[in-house]
């Protein structure tokens, strides 16, 4: 059991190898008049503004940003109308490839490890 928590954790590490440089580019690659436009009050409140601007949390907005692109409730939600429309086209498939290769990639790696531990002796 002790072999498969390291080499889970492994994967682990591996895994934001991989995954870590990809979403810190889609982060500093977010148009800046995408943040000028939408990163404000009222669609965030001075606490989020603080903290989704330094690092490591402005992987939080990132990830904010995406949900508007799945989820037209977020929309809604934040007032942020507009903003698929003015995000251009390659800002959107790359934050949904990051976002969806990452989540997809998880899913795999914690169902692997749900196999091995159910089959381990």
């Amino acid at each position: 059991m002790l072999g498969f928590i390291s080499h889970y954790g492994m994967t682990i590490a591996m895994s934001a190898v991989i995954w870590l440089p990809l979403i810190l580019f889609v982060t500093l690659a977010t148009p800046k008049y995408l943040l000028e436009r939408y990163f404000k009050e009222p669609h965030f409140n001075r606490g989020e503004l603080i903290a989704f601007d330094s690092f490591p949390i402005f992987f939080m907005r990132t990830a904010l940003f995406c949900r508007l692109y799945l989820t037209p409730k977020a929309v809604k939600g934040r007032k942020l109308y507009g903003f698929v429309e003015d995000s251009p086209k390659w800002y959107k498939i790359s934050v949904l490839t990051v976002y969806l290769g990452f989540v997809l990639h998880s899913l795999i790696v914690f169902a692997l490890a749900g196999i091995v531990i159910l089959h381990a002796d």
